[in-house]
């Protein structure tokens, strides 16, 4: 009885929202041809697989659990080997899953692809510039970059009407053009409303419980206490995404994690499988608990900020002295600044201890840990590193 009243119940919420997209997609550009969709029966789920083996590759760590590497991002060699290659593109990860396939593709495909979605909804902040540094390591590694502008997606996860999200849209390929990134930005709707698209979606549908559609979704959705049927459709799409756009290798933040093994397991019934590249969240730079968004005031900076914005932010967050763990600043330190600079300089008075410069992370965080660099003088100097990085950003984007 219990079970058959939470069918129906599911049923009628389904019903609800799907005939709310159709009639939204009648007056919107990422709804054209959601219409076709009321031409598709979606069968009843199956129950869902035993769990399967978690394939995570552990690397040595450092203290917020990131690959080690010494040195500040090289180049590579002309020559520019395998090994070299996986070098760059190992630094700064949390895991590979799973890394032997990633060596195979290396060295078996002259120019492999990788892609990275983003939600257009706001600015972009550096939380995002995590990913798309990385992206920028696979970039010199010899692969295709693929960006995707997921309209659909942030529609389905409610983050804003038809209009908010096209606005969205033109903001983030501005703000990637400023970047630099060599990629190919491909807008989500443009290829989600075909039919073999929607068929693979739905055959995934069928293999999948809702319980498992919820815990994948559990990093990734707005309001996942109140979760609507249209977010437990994300994942699916998203899932099926990484076959339609080709690529080898799925790069996302550590959020990302549950909806990429979902779809490893399911490459059999895809017909596609892929290397998952995850790195490390930025902390909210309000402090731990929750990660980096610019819809909180305090909890982000966008890479278009001011100076002053960026200054005000920065002095105004959580940098506990000595303390290395879940610290925003150190871990900005790390993933952004450090990447792209020689040497970070902390200017300061003789009986401070005077000026120092350090030419790697792991130096800095050990002076940090033994309280040898105090909070607000990393803090200014991390003030002066971003202005230069965001500076000719936001100067590209205007």
């Amino acid at each position: 009885m219990g079970v058959s009243l939470t069918y129906s119940y599911i049923t009628i919420r389904f019903i609800k929202d799907y005939c709310y997209l159709v009639n939204m997609s009648k007056k919107a550009d990422l709804g054209k041809g959601l219409k076709n969709l009321e031409k598709e029966i979606v069968k009843p789920v199956k129950e869902e697989k035993k769990s399967v083996k978690k394939e995570t590759k552990i690397e040595k760590k450092d203290s917020m659990g990131t690959n080690i590497s010494l040195t500040s991002h090289p180049s590579l060699s002309k020559s520019g080997g395998w090994e070299e290659k996986l070098g760059l593109i190992k630094q700064n990860t949390v895991e590979i899953v799973k890394e032997e396939e990633l060596v195979s593709l290396l060295q078996t495909k002259k120019k492999p692809v990788v892609y990275c979605g983003y939600e257009p909804n706001g600015p972009m902040h550096l939380g995002h510039f995590v990913t798309i540094t990385k992206l920028m390591d696979f970039e010199k590694a010899g692969f295709h970059v693929k960006v995707l502008l997921a309209d659909v997606h942030a529609f389905l996860n409610r983050k804003g009407n038809e209009e908010d999200i096209k606005r969205e849209v033109e903001n983030w390929r501005k703000t990637i053009k400023a970047i630099g990134l060599n990629a190919e930005v491909v807008l989500g709707s443009s290829f989600q409303f075909e039919k073999e698209y929607e068929l693979d979606v739905m055959r995934m549908a069928q293999d999948s419980t809702i319980n498992r559609g919820l815990r994948s979704m559990q990093e990734v959705a707005r309001d996942i206490e109140n979760a609507t049927v249209s977010q437990l459709w994300y994942p699916l799409m998203q899932i099926a995404d990484i076959k339609y756009l080709g690529a080898d290798v799925a790069q996302g933040g550590l959020e990302q994690r549950k909806i990429h093994m979902m779809g490893r397991e399911m490459s059999k019934i895809l017909k596609h499988n892929f290397v998952c590249v995850h790195t490390p969240l930025i902390t909210s730079l309000k402090g731990p608990g929750q990660k980096m968004s610019k819809s909180l005031p305090g909890s982000g900076i966008s890479v278009t900020d001011s100076y002053d914005e960026i200054k005000k932010t920065i002095n105004g967050a959580y940098c506990l002295e000595g303390d290395i763990a879940d610290n925003p600043i150190l871990q900005i330190t790390k993933l952004i600044v450090f990447p792209r600079v020689s040497s970070l300089d902390i200017k300061r008075p003789v009986k401070f201890g005077g000026d120092v410069s350090y030419s790697n992370y792991e130096r800095l965080e050990a002076d940090f840990a033994s309280k040898k660099l105090h909070p607000m003088d990393l803090k200014t100097a991390v003030t002066e590193a971003l202005e230069k990085i965001i500076k000719p950003i936001r100067d590209n984007w205007k």
